[in-house]
């Protein structure tokens, strides 16, 4: 709306006249300034209108990429879980060990773990072997698949347990350095024959407990050396260990995600408190101090968070016939 800015009004002074010429000038211009202003704002509104659909567009597409590269690694993360169930000993593959009752467990933290252990029969002779790889997913947990598959194929060449060490350490080390990955894996390497248990590999303490409850803890940092850190693991591997099982006899091996096992105030379940459970439910089958175990382990984590891969092996020879 514009004002008229004629000085025709005969009843008014010429001083006034002018000066209401004058105002209606400057409104007329503030108008114009305004309506002006109304446009641009206007404009920068539609602008900043069609940035925003834009935007929508474009997170609206990324929701819909997201979902489905989400779906994708759900399909992967399923297929190694799956692969990791398949190959962990089956219960009838245990019981028909003739000369050990052999028992075990893994529960991993995630969909994936990084835990692993596998029982082996070669005629009258058994493999066991566990073994933990940092950290745990999907990563880890195909990296102990691999350790599997190469270990599997190379006890059937009956060579020395530190040879079998040697050879795998290469080609996991060998797979990492392909991979670009800077994990690695303590392993434990058990064979079993006529009583004799000869132990070579890193991990954590094996624990030996006879018949008549006497706990013996032995310690495997001298044993050898985690694998896929070096090429070459023969200067690291020592003779391996013997011990001798009497008829009732037993070795328990585990990860350490049952001794760090924390409750809701960050306390540990810690090894002496395994092996006291171990110790105390000794006249119980392998299966069933498993499962005693497990629960025990479960009432200590209480509405805690379960924080790493728990695997527990209980292998007692039995009474001779």
């Amino acid at each position: 709306m514009a004002l008229a800015a004629g000085n025709y009004n005969p009843w008014l002074p010429t001083d006034r006249r002018d000066e209401i010429g004058d105002l209606a000038k400057a409104f007329n211009e503030m108008v114009v300034q305004i309506q002006e202003a109304m446009a641009q704002l206007e404009a920068r509104v539609a602008a900043r209108t069609r940035d925003l659909q834009i935007a929508r567009d474009e997170i609206s597409a990324l929701n819909v990429a997201l979902q489905q590269e989400n779906l994708r690694l759900a399909a992967e993360v399923e297929v190694g879980r799956r692969l990791q169930k398949l190959l962990v000993p089956k219960s009838e593959e245990l019981a028909a060990i003739a000369d050990l009752e052999v028992a075990g467990v893994v529960e991993v933290a995630d969909e994936v773990g990084g835990d692993y252990f596998d029982v082996l029969r070669y005629g009258d002779r058994v493999v066991v072997s566990i073994g933990d790889v940092t950290g745990h997913g999907f990563e880890s947990g195909a990296i102990s698949i691999m350790v599997q598959s190469v270990l599997r194929a190379l006890l059937t060449l009956n060579l020395p347990q530190t040879e079998v060490l040697s050879v795998l350490n290469y080609a996991l080390y060998e797979n990492l350095r392909r991979m670009d990955c800077d994990k690695s894996l303590t392993l434990l390497l058990l064979e079993y024959e006529n009583g004799y248990i000869h132990l070579v590999g890193q991990h954590e303490e094996a624990v030996l407990i006879r018949g008549d409850g006497t706990v013996q803890r032995i310690d495997t940092m001298d044993l050898g050396f985690p694998l896929g850190l070096e090429s070459d693991l023969r200067g690291y591997l020592p003779v391996p260990l013997q011990q001798f099982l009497n008829p009732g006899d037993m070795l328990m091996l585990y990860t350490d995600g049952i001794p760090e096992a924390t409750n809701e105030t960050g306390e540990f379940y810690g090894l002496e408190r395994l092996c006291q459970r171990v110790q105390t439910h000794r006249h119980l089958t392998s299966d069933a101090i498993v499962q005693s175990v497990l629960a025990d382990v479960r009432s200590h984590i209480g509405l805690g968070r379960v924080h790493d891969d728990i695997t527990l092996i209980v292998m007692k020879r039995r009474p001779s016939p």
